[in-house]
């Protein structure tokens, strides 16, 4: 393993920018835009942010050009790392013409202050005050460094009501925004797809499909249920197929073979490879004998095996092995509803339309089973996600107002409670400034057009979207949906998913 270098970089960006390495500046980060480039990745650390982008804001005509070269950006990008020397490694690639700034390690000022403003406790308020004593990036003009220095000002002035306050109000207690919310969370809001769950899982049903497009709650609805189930004496196996690491799905046998030993670590049953796992079998026979002998014909309690982001297995090689090997469990226990198969029910998470993918109908898992389709949240569903976060919208028409900036997009709606419970931001802060770069969706935002740009066909027809023709072509629709960005039942009837992502993407695909 490589031993990784200690960062020893100090950022300062507040009253300026400067960069020293052990007390000493680092030199020659003026050259090539260095500082101006250096300064503009730290203000959105930690996001993928592409060649193109920084070409738009440094070298213009380089950003019109069709060859997607970038000549100039990626000049500026070596330079930038060999002047930073041992500390290269804070600026990765994270894929073709696009790099990320990672601050871990790194004394940052800006970072600093992010974090301890969007704190609940007032202490840490104090904190991020301190470190803002001058300007954010004093006396620079780009539009970028202008709103960057704007938004920390607001949030400073904010920050400095909240302590001059003279009587303490209640606070509720904040959760991490992003990823899965925890089954017990208060911040948890139920809809009709939990409803559908629960009652396949209660049936016992062979396969229950949890689908939605990115970012509307599939993980969290899977794990609340399976808490559930757990609670009622069903064994539960959770495998979240995005976090294998790509050597599991290196070949057949070994995939198959990683998946037995998950259930027997799961189950806390022991996995024997000389005797649950024969050389002259077919790998996926090998599993499938297995569960039925080691799992299911050994113990009467019934099993649930729910895989999350199954999208990643579709484009496997050997996917229709996978695929064809689940649908034949579901059909076993049809023929065979007394057998052992009765007492499996598999849960599968995705996003992704798999007709697409799989073209046997005959062999798919997702067109059997129970489907709980996952929408965004109705204005019901945001008037109590709201209460739970003490009515910082006390309004019926403040209510209407961030459902229609959201479309009850669930990630985005509970960023705007948690930005205006904590006062980070106002509503009229929300809607003024949540679609620009620097705004507090930015980070979101930019990682969407990120994937767009990667593929030139789907920017394109999200521009004859934005144009106002509402349809795209069949395979672009699919997977704008899957990606979350489009809503719609048909690629003939289709719109961006919320208002947010139409004032974004109009701004930079339109440009």
């Amino acid at each position: 393993m490589t031993e990784l270098v200690p960062v020893r970089l100090t950022m300062r960006l507040f009253g300026g920018f400067s960069v020293t390495r052990d007390g000493v500046r680092v030199p020659g980060l003026h050259l090539r835009e260095g500082e101006r480039l250096l300064a503009y990745l730290a203000l959105h650390h930690s996001t993928p942010i592409t060649y193109r982008t920084l070409a738009g804001l440094f070298w213009p005509s380089e950003a019109r050009s069709e060859s997607g070269e970038f000549p100039s950006t990626r000049q500026a990008i070596y330079s930038l790392r060999q002047h930073l020397g041992d500390d290269a490694g804070i600026l990765a690639s994270v894929g073709k013409g696009v790099v990320q700034l990672n601050l871990d390690g790194v004394d940052c000022d800006l970072l600093t202050f992010d974090t301890h403003a969007a704190s609940p406790e007032p202490q840490d308020w104090q904190r991020a005050l301190a470190r803002a004593e001058a300007p954010l990036l004093e006396g620079w003009s780009e539009v970028w460094a202008v709103e960057a220095r704007q938004r920390r000002a607001r949030i400073a002035q904010r920050l400095r009501e909240r302590t001059s306050a003279t009587s303490p109000t209640e606070t509720v207690a904040l959760e991490t925004t992003g990823g899965a919310v925890l089954p017990g969370s208060r911040f948890y809001i139920e809809r009709p797809a939990d409803r559908e769950f629960a009652d396949a899982i209660a049936r016992r049903d062979s396969i229950v499909l949890v689908k939605g497009p990115r970012q509307i709650g599939k993980t969290s609805l899977l794990a609340r249920g399976l808490e559930q189930a757990r609670q009622q004496g069903t064994r539960v196996v959770l495998t979240d197929v995005q976090a294998l690491p790509e050597a599991c799905l290196a070949t057949p046998d070994v995939f198959f073979r990683f998946l037995a030993r998950t259930l027997a670590l799961e189950l806390e049953i022991p996995f024997h490879p000389a005797d649950d796992w024969p050389g002259d079998l077919p790998p996926q026979t090998n599993l499938e004998m297995f569960l039925q002998s080691r799992i299911l014909a050994a113990d009467p309690s019934p099993v649930i095996w729910a895989l999350d982001e199954t999208d990643r297995l579709l484009s496997s090689p050997f996917a229709s092995d996978i695929f064809g090997l689940f649908r034949s469990w579901h059909n076993r226990r049809a023929l065979k509803p007394s057998s052992s198969w009765s007492r499996l029910t598999l849960a599968i998470g995705y996003a992704t339309e798999a007709h697409l993918f799989i073209l046997d109908a005959n062999q798919s898992p997702f067109n059997v089973g129970t489907r709980a389709t996952l929408s965004d949240f109705t204005l019901s569903q945001l008037a109590e996600l709201n209460q739970r976060y003490g009515s910082p919208l006390a309004t019926q028409s403040s209510l209407e107002r961030v459902h229609a900036l959201t479309a009850g997009h669930p990630y985005l709606t509970r960023c705007c409670l948690d930005a205006l419970t904590s006062r980070t931001a106002t509503l009229e802060h929300l809607e003024s400034e949540g679609s620009r770069d620097e705004g507090p969706f930015g980070d979101h935002l930019r990682r969407l057009l990120s994937g767009v740009h990667a593929s030139s066909e789907l920017a394109a027809s999200l521009r004859t979207l934005l144009s106002g023709t509402p349809r795209v072509p069949i395979d672009h629709f699919y997977r704008l949906r899957s990606a979350g960005i489009i809503a719609g039942e048909s690629a003939d009837a289709v719109s961006l998913r919320c208002r947010l992502y139409q004032d974004y993407f109009t701004r930079h695909l339109n440009s």
